[in-house]
């Protein structure tokens, strides 16, 4: 029961380290965003690119096999924030069946020395248990509303 306790707790500084360093990285990963960044950024374009190369063949992804169709369509934003574990997570749904919420974590890699972002990654993408009440429709009238921010991806 002892040696349980010690690895729980070594466990637990391991976590708290490695989010404690991520949290570091993501003050150079988001140093100096305005709002309009969090509207059109390298991850919301390495999710599109994701998903492209999804569509395309080239990446496996079976927690999306099920939602092909949908997910050649374009997609809106509906929440970004930074990620715990470094990068950010988004909430995204897709014009051809906006009443489904995908969920991702988009990994970004960074030179600490020059403090700078220097790739992404895609880790996951797939279906969450969130809904949203939006139609085809709705989103249209946001991009419409929103003519000089990047809506539709």
């Amino acid at each position: 029961m002892k040696r349980l306790f010690t690895l729980i707790a070594v466990a637990l500084v391991a976590t708290t380290n490695i989010c404690s360093a991520q949290v570091g990285l993501n003050e150079i990963r988001f140093r100096d965003w305005e709002d309009k960044d969090w509207l059109d950024n390298d991850y919301i374009r390495e999710l599109r690119s994701y998903i492209d190369a999804y569509g395309r063949g080239e990446v496996e992804n079976s927690a999306l096999d099920a939602y092909a169709d949908i997910i050649d369509s374009q997609f809106v934003v509906a929440y970004i924030e930074p990620a715990l574990f470094g990068g950010a997570y988004l909430l995204v749904v897709f014009l051809d069946d906006p009443s489904k919420v995908f969920h991702s974590h988009v990994y970004s890699f960074v030179d600490e020395e020059c403090e700078v972002v220097v790739g992404y990654e895609v880790r996951w993408l797939d279906l969450c248990d969130a809904e949203f009440d939006l139609t085809r429709e709705d989103i249209f009238q946001i991009a419409a509303d929103h003519p000089d921010d990047k809506v539709l991806w």
